[in-house]
């Protein structure tokens, strides 16, 4: 839900016991304050 709450979403792949999400904005061609602030609540929220 903090994708929709920001309309700014993640690549995510799922493995076996595994969850990697990343937080990238194709159009700055890197990261940004946005991707990093969603990469700080993801882990909140994983925590």
């Amino acid at each position: 839900f903090v994708a929709e709450k920001y309309d700014h979403h993640p690549d995510l792949e799922v493995r076996h016991g595994k969850v990697d999400v990343r937080w990238t904005t194709h159009d700055a061609r890197g990261l940004t304050a946005l991707d990093l602030a969603q990469a700080e609540r993801t882990d909140e929220l994983a925590a």
